[in-house]
């Protein structure tokens, strides 16, 4: 998650250096993943290795949004939510090689269809009057569709260009997260202008124009500055990397502010308490779940597909 401060602190210090300590710890861990993902280790079929990792993030982020409805007294079905998300993320590993038949989505389409219809059905039965029905309806059906399908379109970059192996999920995370990094370094040091101040009054516009250009800037690295030559010259997303960049920078700024605007409508700080200096997962993975859906896209429309 991107954000900044007008003058630096103590506080604020003390804040990058256990964001940056987190951070690392949270790369190796799953530069580890990626790493035994890739080489096939101890499977036969891709993705086993992220299917635990993506489970995971889905369920503290569902947990985390179901907690700040909760404090609006507005509360889905909690199990039928986190079942819905569950069946969504799993979607997303059935049939990975029909990607190119249906699109990419044909899958996980299919399995949030029936889960908004059971949420639709189990909140008709249970209707009880002057109850918020329908807004524990619409609520559930944006948990699903915001942690669960947003998710389960980042796992389908795993599988979405197999001659290129784990890279375009890879890439994708890499994009939005040198953007991320760079909101915040550059928008503490030299933020002046406020970006959003009555939504996020810590975001500036010089770290937007940081994100946007550090995003960019790895799009470049990975399709076409890197100097091993780690992406194959025949397989890149379409638009090629500044398109990519771009799209991807603005996407992960989009959902960075989303989730600052849930925040605020819900009057919390931060999604939740799990990662120190970070906030919550969902503070982690708002500019990804934006951009997700977006990099697939992009892959799934590439001339070399």
């Amino acid at each position: 998650m991107s954000s900044s401060t007008i003058a630096p602190t103590v506080k604020s210090t003390v804040m990058l250096i256990k964001r940056v300590v987190v951070g690392t710890l949270l790369s190796v861990g799953f530069a580890v993943v990626v790493w035994f993902d890739s080489l096939g280790l101890v499977q036969t079929v891709p993705g086993v290795w992220l299917i635990p990792v993506a489970l995971a993030a889905a369920f503290v982020a569902t947990e985390e949004l179901l907690r700040l409805f909760e404090t609006r007294g507005i509360m889905p079905k909690p199990w039928l939510v986190r079942c819905g998300v569950a069946i969504v993320v799993l979607s997303a590993f059935v049939d990975y090689a029909g990607i190119h038949a249906q699109g990419g989505i044909g899958d996980v389409a299919a399995a949030l269809t029936l889960t908004i219809i059971a949420i639709m059905g189990t909140a008709a039965y249970d209707y009880q009057p002057n109850s918020k029905n329908f807004e524990r309806l619409a609520f559930g059906i944006f948990v699903v569709v915001y942690v669960g399908f947003f998710m389960s379109m980042i796992c389908r970059l795993r599988f979405v260009d197999l001659s290129n192996g784990i890279l375009p999920l890879v890439s994708m995370i890499a994009v939005v997260k040198a953007g991320d990094i760079a909101a915040y370094i550059i928008g503490s040091v030299a933020g002046r202008h406020r970006f959003a101040p009555s939504l996020s009054p810590g975001k500036t516009w010089e770290g937007v124009v940081a994100s946007l250009a550090a995003s960019i800037a790895m799009s470049w690295f990975f399709f076409h500055g890197n100097p091993l030559n780690f992406v194959p010259r025949s397989g890149h997303p379409w638009g090629g990397w500044m398109v990519y960049g771009v799209a991807l920078g603005l996407a992960g700024i989009c959902g960075d502010l989303f989730e600052s605007l849930l925040k605020r409508d819900m009057s919390a700080k931060d999604s939740g308490g799990i990662l120190p200096g970070l906030g919550g997962v969902l503070d982690l993975l708002d500019s990804l779940l934006a951009a997700g859906p977006l990099a697939l896209l992009l892959w799934s429309w590439s001339p070399s597909l």
